[in-house]
């Protein structure tokens, strides 16, 4: 709880230094946190757009995140996720199981990275403008109730991450839920 802590102080201290005044204290939910999003990472992402929107950089504290594009294909046997990746190393990378959550990791870096393939061809160069995405990135997938966890297998190929999730083809049992009043 400790990080969440920090990352609210930092959205009271932005909101006093833009508007001068305390931030007003909030009723019920403002907005849904996805369920395959760390609510951390949510929360640094939300600073992040704020900050942008004022013209300004994310204050210091933060870490930069991301979330790649990804499309999911349902078959018959199995669910085929394709996630945009490109410039992102296979070593950079990093798929886990957390419960019944794919979780997937890693860092795309960035152009002032000496490390990164990406490198002006003559002279010196600095960024002046940038619309690509650097930093670390998190997916959480919850995964199908019908998904056979130790037959997942992923590759990476032109800038693609392919995972195929193969699950049984019966459907989750369905039971219906009595509502009290």
């Amino acid at each position: 709880m400790n990080e969440i802590d920090h990352a609210i102080g930092t959205v009271d201290r932005l909101y006093r230094a833009v508007t001068g005044r305390d931030a007003p204290e909030l009723t019920g939910v403002y907005a849904a946190i996805p369920a395959e999003k760390d609510p951390i990472e949510h929360v640094n992402e939300q600073m992040e757009l704020l900050a942008r929107a004022l013209g300004g950089a994310a204050p210091a504290p933060m870490r930069q995140f991301f979330t790649p594009p990804m499309s999911v294909w349902m078959g018959p046997h199995e669910h085929a996720l394709l996630i945009d990746l490109p410039g992102v190393r296979r070593e950079d990378l990093q798929l886990t199981i957390e419960g019944r959550v794919l979780v997937i990791a890693g860092a795309r870096r960035s152009i002032s990275d000496p490390t990164t393939p990406f490198r002006p061809t003559e002279g010196s160069h600095r960024v002046m403008m940038s619309e690509h995405a650097f930093g670390a990135f998190v997916r959480r997938i919850p995964l199908p109730p019908t998904c056979r966890v130790e037959e997942i297998n992923a590759r990476l190929h032109d800038g693609v991450l392919e995972i195929h999730l193969p699950h049984d083809s019966a459907a989750a049992p369905r039971r219906a839920i009595s509502v009290s009043s």
